[in-house]
């Protein structure tokens, strides 16, 4: 599965949004890989198909003249893809809680485990339809730009920060005394927002935080004890193993045959 990966020309939407990807096949034939739990929001537009989701399957068939746009936020699960036919696959990767500066969260519907459809027509859709990756990738752009909602910070994108600042090491009782708001009242803007809870979201801050960082050819799970991201190794093993299914020796493997998937939230291929 090749991915033509394009950073925004803004330096307003850099701000916001991560990427744009794009990847596209015409051959009928079966693609299967998992991806994994990760603290940015994705919106994806399928070009002519049909997606069904089950028991953390994400099903995708060539359906002519149907697009389906999906929003995936709050993803503290792994999740298997499998695509059986020929597929054309739009992206944008927005930084935490930034895909409602340009869409209108309630006009998406809930699928499953922090998956979410559009259920109404919108601008994007014919956007992805351009053929050449340049033009698509500058029509989005122009679009971002031109719907952009400005507002500043707000209480929950600075709780954010901070756990991202921290390397998921802040206390919600931290929280509540730097922004002057009840344990309660975070919680609730935990799940309203980020659709997982405060220690969840600190659990995939931790894990992309190895992820991004694994560069070695011999992982060495000590410097992150060292860090005090974990308690001890069988906590860091637990934790690998309930974000992934896999131990982290065997994870991080396939990211070493594989290294470009780093930069996917969900591209460690099983081909």
């Amino acid at each position: 599965m090749h991915i033509d990966d394009r950073i925004p020309k803004s330096s307003l939407l850099k701000e916001f949004i991560i990427s744009y990807y794009f990847s596209k096949s015409e051959e009928n034939k079966l693609t299967r890989f998992t991806y994994y739990p990760h603290y940015v929001e994705t919106i994806n537009v399928f070009n002519n198909a049909s997606v069904s989701i089950k028991d953390e399957i994400f099903e995708l068939n060539f359906k002519k003249a149907e697009t389906v746009i999906i929003l995936n936020v709050g993803k503290s699960v792994f999740r298997e893809s499998i695509v059986k036919n020929k597929y054309d696959l739009s992206g944008i990767h927005f930084k935490p809680l930034f895909s409602r500066k340009f869409f209108d969260f309630n006009c998406f519907q809930y699928i499953a485990n922090g998956v979410y459809r559009y259920i109404s027509n919108h601008p994007i859709e014919e956007i992805c339809k351009i053929q050449n990756v340049v033009e698509r990738s500058n029509a989005l752009e122009e679009y971002f730009l031109l719907n952009y909602k400005a507002s500043p910070k707000d209480d929950i994108e600075l709780m954010v920060d901070r756990i991202h600042q921290s390397k998921a090491k802040i206390t919600i009782k931290e929280l509540e005394d730097n922004f002057k708001l009840n344990r309660r009242t975070i919680l609730r803007r935990f799940q309203k927002y980020l659709l997982c809870s405060f220690e969840e979201y600190k659990n995939i801050v931790r894990f992309r935080n190895v992820m991004d960082n694994y560069n070695s050819v011999k992982f060495d799970a000590q410097a992150y004890l060292n860090d005090d991201m974990y308690y001890d190794q069988s906590d860091f093993i637990n934790h690998f193993k309930n974000f992934t299914g896999e131990s982290p020796g065997k994870l991080l493997q396939l990211i070493k045959a594989n290294p470009d998937s780093i930069k996917y939230f969900w591209k460690l291929a099983n081909q």
